[in-house]
């Protein structure tokens, strides 16, 4: 659970999770709820599509306020790991009953900053990469120079 829980609060990969988890979490509710599955069952469904326990807590905590009696919406701004905006966009979802399709516009939305995402942290990771592997070769060069050197300083 931990380890879930700081692989969603981490500063790079953090963030870059946590828009995934979203990004299925909404694309699959919406999917179900666009197929005439009740909101419960959908949501409930959902959390079994998650490899976190961390956010499939958070889906627990929403499916009880549901069953207390509280908006999709409000269940969803009550989270740590929902954020404002999602939860503003299905309210208008849910206000204007085009629900499932503003879950499904969410997903797209998320999948298309997790692309951003990716393309910005592999674009660091390149000369981060780089200067890892001369650091690397520089200790191996200096570990196989240096006895070389104590040895010729000896015999001169």
């Amino acid at each position: 659970m931990t380890v879930d829980s700081f692989l969603l609060r981490a500063p790079l990969i953090g963030t870059l999770n946590k828009k995934l988890q979203l990004a299925r979490f909404t694309r699959t509710l919406g999917s179900l709820l666009h197929g005439g599955v009740r909101i419960l069952t959908a949501i409930n469904t959902t959390k079994g599509t998650t490899s976190n326990s961390a956010f499939s807590k958070e889906i627990t905590s929403v499916e009880e306020s549901i069953l207390k009696g509280v908006s999709l919406a409000q269940a969803l701004e009550k989270q740590e790991f929902f954020s404002e905006m999602l939860g503003n966009m299905v309210a208008v979802g849910e206000e204007t009953e085009t629900l499932p399709e503003m879950l499904l516009e969410i997903a797209d939305m998320y999948d298309q900053e997790s692309e951003s995402s990716i393309t910005s942290v592999t674009t660091l990771l390149g000369p981060l990469m780089i200067v890892v592997l001369g650091l690397i070769i520089g200790f191996v060069v200096l570990a196989i120079l240096m006895p070389i050197f104590e040895t010729s300083s000896m015999v001169g």
